[in-house]
């Protein structure tokens, strides 16, 4: 990749696998990673924090969270972020078209940053199938991802991060009824945002993820190699 300073958007229905590309990324390319999702939970769970009570509700309620307050933290985490010369990934933002807007104007400021658009395509079926069986570590600062599909009775009886040693836990937002309320609410928006994109002739790269992640890390690089 050029030494360009560069925006990588990571667009996807929950359960695509952008959270563990993006770690790849992170630990093998020295990427930095901004996940809206688990801003928002650390926000949601931190008692007296900003707006913290109405992201928790919109959480487990499987609705977005208010424009105002993902794009107010987006804005922030970017403004610290931008002059460390690493390639970013956006994970989970923009979800909306007013969001990718505001995003576009925001960027327009830094003539020298390059950003792409990675669209996550993936089956439902795959999907229903990872987020009902994903367990997640409970501490904000690593949030590993596990699943307990393949009868994995030794992750059940334990329920223990192997990194950090903190209690697993399942997500509330992975419950079937509300992962069905999650992808209605992307696939009504995914449209709107493509065409966005495509006004503002920003090319949309897809990448099929329904493979084990090191082979769709594998393919991403690929695809990174190519365009940036």
């Amino acid at each position: 990749m050029n030494q360009k300073p560069s925006i990588f958007v990571f667009l996807g229905p929950p359960g695509a696998g952008k959270g563990t590309l993006s770690q790849y990324c992170v630990r093998n390319l020295g990427w930095v990673q901004l996940s809206t999702g688990n801003l928002c939970r650390t926000a949601a769970m931190t008692q007296g924090s900003h707006f913290s009570t109405e992201i928790a509700t919109a959480l487990n309620a499987g609705r977005l969270i208010p424009d105002s307050i993902i794009n107010a933290m987006v804005r922030e985490w970017l403004e610290s972020q931008l002059f460390e010369n690493k390639t970013i990934i956006l994970d989970g933002y923009p979800r909306v078209r007013e969001q990718a807007a505001l995003l576009h104007h925001f960027l327009q400021q830094y003539t020298d940053i390059a950003t792409y658009v990675v669209r996550f395509v993936i089956s439902e079926g795959t999907i229903f199938d990872r987020l009902t069986t994903r367990l997640i570590c409970s501490d904000n600062t690593c949030q590993k991802v596990y699943t307990i599909a393949g009868n994995d009775t030794s992750l059940i009886e334990t329920m223990v991060c192997d990194t950090c040693c903190s209690t697993l836990t399942k997500r509330a937002d992975d419950d079937i009824n509300v992962v069905r309320e999650r992808l209605v609410t992307y696939h009504k928006h995914e449209k709107e945002l493509l065409d966005f994109y495509h006004a503002m002739g920003q090319s949309v790269v897809d990448l099929v993820c329904n493979d084990p992640s090191e082979s769709v890390f594998k393919r991403f690089c690929a695809i990174v190699g190519g365009i940036a």
